[in-house]
């Protein structure tokens, strides 16, 4: 399976309602899985009393209105692998906190599989953070750099 069809993979995963997939092929497998967000639905219990609410009170303090924060932006891993900010441990990185980035601009390096795969960031703007240290591993669609 080539990175290609990985990466449709993932794509075409993140975009369906499963909850879990596993490819095996040989000596490759693939296991994706998403978190759910939906609780288990729970009957009502019989003989229950229902509570009427309280009535809202004319000393209850007023709502916040929401606060609004700036823009920001992630860019997210690709794939499964490991992070690499430069082509070798003494070389320089391929981006640095303050720098501008435009779609297309290599931005690090996943190994996965014991493929040296370049990541080219698919949006622009400027890097207020890198969130993964160098040789750490990241998993699918894990934030790796905060762009303003």
């Amino acid at each position: 399976m080539t990175i290609d069809e990985i990466k449709s993979l993932m794509n075409e995963f993140k975009r369906s309602e499963l909850t879990a997939l596993k490819i095996r092929q040989g000596e490759f497998e693939l296991e994706l899985k998403k978190e759910s967000a939906v609780t288990p639905f729970m009957p009502p219990a019989q003989n229950q009393l229902a509570i009427p609410a309280a009535p809202p009170s004319m000393f209850a303090p007023p709502i916040a209105e929401p606060v609004q924060k700036k823009s920001t932006k992630y860019f997210r891993s690709p794939m499964v692998g490991t992070f690499y900010k430069a082509l070798s441990p003494d070389a320089k990185p391929f981006v640095s906190v303050g720098d501008k980035i435009e779609k297309g601009t290599v931005v690090c390096i996943i190994e996965a599989m014991k493929l040296m795969n370049e990541v080219e960031a698919d949006k622009e703007g400027t890097i207020i953070k890198i969130l993964v240290e160098d040789g750490q591993m990241v998993e699918f669609d894990q934030p790796i750099l905060e762009l303003s």
